[in-house]
């Protein structure tokens, strides 16, 4: 296995400003999405005669080198199938035609993780040997299987819109149909319900999570806009598993809040809100609708008015506990993209000052009064730890939660001028 440097291979596709640390806060409204510290951590192993590129995992304060996970490895499926995303909008949006031949590299790192039965690996060491034994990284139709659909889903919406890649795209749509077997199975159980000390939750959720569910609903929700998938029933089918997951009690702090996991609520990977609107899009079921529209007019005004909280857990009782930290880009995007893709349809101005302060969180809005995100360097640190303890680093995830948010803001603020 040949393993590349970078960027003599990635000159190619963009040109990589050198990096530096965000400033103290200095508000801009809607800064550009800069790729340009997410391609420094772009990387490539040569496995069976074919090029992968793949994103690594840490960056490291100060000076931001790839550093490898203990245990886990350099990069992760994880991490590969959400940057698609970014790229997504960067081919089709932004027109920056020169990142296809990166987003083709990167699906086939996705491709070498994933296995015929529909079943993926996670991570993956930097000679292209795929950690099997880690507990995160065995081969299972879990987070890490949905996050490589979200990336194959953007692949293929980028190639099927430009017109490109026949070959490629039946490759992806084989890999995605592989994964049926593990819906249908899922979906056996539509219509059941588990009772634990919180009362009735629905049993056809993915793992028993509306967390994971949420983000197998936005892979198939981008599949079936393409024309070439039929996922309809399964689409109203788990968005309605989301509907059931949340919490219900007009005179609760926490009325409107989607349940991620059993009685767990955590700001990282609760996409519920903006997987119902994309379902919304193709279904126009009115109960998903009504759904964001609780979550937004109730939960999201709490969240913000408690500083963006990290956790929270709650007692048969309705009583309930926050951790506020750590606070994390991938916790402010997931409730940030849910509210724009709402307020795009039926917001008012109240959100729109509401999804002013979450982005803000970026800007210097935060505990910590700092700047998360660098427009100049494309750096965003990986979180804050408490009002005087920042986290500096800058690796794949919190750099990939980062720019979805920007795509996402500045989207909303062209189409509204």
């Amino acid at each position: 296995m040949k393993i590349l440097k970078p960027f003599a291979l990635l000159s190619f596709i963009f040109l990589v400003a050198c990096s530096g640390k965000p400033e103290q806060r200095n508000v801009q409204k809607t800064p550009a999405a800069n790729l340009q510290h997410a391609l420094t951590l772009i990387d490539s192993v040569e496995v069976n005669g074919q090029m992968l590129y793949y994103i690594w995992i840490y960056a490291d304060a100060p000076a931001y080198a790839h550093t490898e996970a203990p245990g886990e490895g350099v990069t992760c499926v994880d991490d590969v199938g959400r940057f698609m995303e970014v790229l997504e909008h960067g081919i089709l949006v932004d027109h920056r035609t020169n990142l296809v031949p990166l987003s083709k590299r990167l699906v086939r790192f996705l491709h070498h993780m994933s296995l015929p039965d529909g079943r993926w690996y996670n991570f993956m060491w930097a000679n292209g040997e795929i950690n099997r034994e880690r507990v995160n990284s065995r081969p299972e139709f879990s987070w890490w299987a949905v996050r490589g659909l979200r990336g194959l889903a953007s692949g293929y919406t980028i190639y099927k819109q430009l017109g490109i890649e026949p070959e490629l795209l039946g490759q992806i749509k084989a890999t995605i149909h592989a994964m049926d077997t593990h819906l249908d199975t899922l979906l056996s159980h539509y219509g059941q319900f588990k009772t634990d000390f919180m009362g009735k939750q629905p049993a056809w959720l993915l793992n028993d999570g509306a967390d994971q569910t949420s983000e197998l609903l936005m892979a198939l929700t981008k599949l079936q806009k393409t024309g070439d998938f039929d996922y309809g029933d399964a689409i109203a089918k788990l968005g309605e598993g989301l509907v059931a997951s949340q919490f219900h009690s007009a005179n609760h702090p926490l009325n409107g809040m989607y349940f991620c996991w059993n009685n767990l609520w955590h700001s990282w990977g609760n996409n519920q809100a903006l997987a119902l609107m994309q379902a919304y899009e193709i279904t126009h079921i009115q109960a998903f609708r009504e759904s964001v529209s609780l979550w937004a007019g109730h939960f999201v005004p709490f969240i913000v008015r408690n500083d963006f909280p990290h956790q929270i857990e709650m007692q048969a009782d309705s009583s309930f506990q926050m951790i506020p930290y750590p606070q994390i880009a991938y916790g402010i995007n997931s409730s940030l993209r849910g509210l724009l893709a709402w307020n795009q349809q039926f917001g008012d101005e109240s959100q729109t000052v509401l999804a002013e302060k979450l982005f803000d969180w970026f800007q210097g809005g935060n505990p910590a009064g700092i700047r998360m995100y660098d427009p100049h360097s494309g750096l965003c640190f990986d979180g804050i730890n408490s009002a005087d303890n920042v986290n500096h680093n800058s690796g794949a995830e919190s750099t990939i939660e980062c720019l979805l948010s920007i795509q996402a803001y500045a989207f909303v603020d062209s189409t509204d001028n």
